[in-house]
């Protein structure tokens, strides 16, 4: 179970690295601002939320989770 939420870990945040840089290289070609700071805030907020949520997952499954030291 490890194996499979670190490899997806690993997916989710080279999904969100390429997919904000090709944001970032779409907003600097067309010279459009709003989409050159799309970029960056979809790379942090989407890809951050997603890797807390599957980190969280993983502590759950585990029994590293925060519900399990809140419960000692």
């Amino acid at each position: 179970m490890k194996k499979v939420l670190r490899t997806a870990k690993r997916a989710v945040a080279i999904f969100f690295t390429w997919s904000a840089v090709a944001i970032l290289v779409y907003g600097i070609c067309t010279l459009q601002l709003r989409v050159i700071i799309a970029a960056p805030l979809w790379y942090f907020i989407a890809g951050g939320l997603t890797i807390q949520s599957l980190s969280d997952i993983e502590g759950i499954l585990t029994g590293d989770g925060k519900e399990n030291v809140e419960q000692k």
